[in-house]
């Protein structure tokens, strides 16, 4: 214990004194996010309640109308088809319970929602469960919702993830074979134990401060709230926090390549998962989930931005915990496979 906080309090120092590292933990990310804003002319923009047709004889035709985030519309199927072609509703809720839409947008995602809790709750009406649609069915935040909200989610979930450079730089430390200066630490009496758990509770604590100071930035110079559920998001950003951390400790302690090719490699990792899970634009992630949608199920890019958006926007919390769960077990388990490459042992060279 003595040894472990000896290192907590060496590398708390050495992390507040590295200036270049605090630059890109902290005023990068908001660097990019102001960029982002003055590009799109500001970050807000209303979302006025969704205009939508409801097909004549549709079984949930009492709940859609009771939601005030909802326009509906009720006509006959060929007119419904017709107003959809022309961009007068933004979909069609057809009397066999399917959505039909012409296009992709945040209207649409809000549409794709409300047909799966509807989905969800007549399976709970068979079991007996009667929902009262009256009350809340779907919630919206206080915030303002459009496409550029489910960008800045996936943008921060890609943020969320930037202890990985911490964590390859921790494994350069340690692991002989990969710098001179862990080769000579390799033979002095250093518990590689007490300093992995050291940096990574050090890691996990700077990242989630990061992201902390990101949504304050966004809620209180940009009016957008990812706060609305703070212990659930601020829970989601600190997993979030670790994975990346357990990221560079698998990338860093896997091979012997050099720290300039392991951090252009994360870089292009994060940029790449990010397009997929929608940051660049929703085209590229919609067209995954159509055709690859086990891509973005496994992307924790999009799983941490989803969620966001969810929580703070349609105040859902349907599959957080499995998400959560999820991220935290993928963690421990790159963690346990990255300690398999740093296990000791003895190298030909160093």
């Amino acid at each position: 214990m003595k040894q472990f906080l000896q290192h907590l309090k060496t590398l708390g120092t050495l992390t507040l004194k590295d200036k270049g590292s605090l630059f890109w933990v902290f005023f990068y990310p908001l660097i990019l996010i102001t960029l982002m804003a003055l590009t799109f002319g500001g970050i807000q923009s209303s979302m006025d309640p969704v205009k939508v047709a409801v097909e004549k004889g549709h079984p949930w035709k009492v709940a859609l109308f009771q939601m005030d985030i909802l326009d509906p519309v009720e006509m006959d199927e060929q007119s419904a088809l017709e107003a959809l072609q022309a961009r007068d509703v933004w979909g069609v809720f057809r009397s066999d319970k399917s959505l039909g839409v012409a296009e992709s947008s945040a209207q649409t995602s809000v549409l794709f929602e409300i047909a799966s809790e509807l989905q969800r709750h007549e399976k709970a009406m068979r079991l007996g469960v009667r929902p009262d649609y009256s009350k809340d069915f779907v919630r919206t935040a206080d915030q303002e919702t459009d496409m550029m909200l489910s960008i800045l989610s996936v943008t921060v979930g890609m943020f969320s993830l930037y202890a990985y450079f911490a964590g390859i730089g921790m494994v350069d430390h340690i692991q002989a074979n990969l710098s001179p200066l862990a080769a000579r630490l390799a033979v002095t009496p250093l518990s590689r134990g007490s300093y992995l758990l050291a940096g990574t509770a050090i890691n996990t604590f700077l990242s989630f401060a990061e992201s902390l100071v990101l949504l304050l930035y966004l809620k209180w110079v940009w009016r957008v709230n990812f706060l609305v559920d703070a212990p659930r998001s601020l829970f989601l950003l600190f997993v979030a926090g670790l994975l990346g951390l357990t990221i560079g400790f698998l990338i860093g302690a896997s091979n012997r390549w050099p720290m300039k090719a392991k951090i252009p490699l994360g870089i292009i990792l994060m940029l790449v998962l990010g397009a997929f899970g929608g940051m660049m634009s929703t085209e590229l992630r919609v067209f995954f989930d159509r055709h690859l949608p086990i891509v973005n199920r496994v992307n924790p890019i999009h799983i941490i931005g989803r969620e966001l958006y969810r929580l703070n926007a349609l105040r859902m919390t349907d599959g957080y915990a499995l998400s959560v769960l999820s991220l935290f077990l993928v963690a421990l388990f790159l963690f346990g496979a990255a300690l398999f490459f740093m296990r000791p042992r003895p190298f030909r060279s160093l």
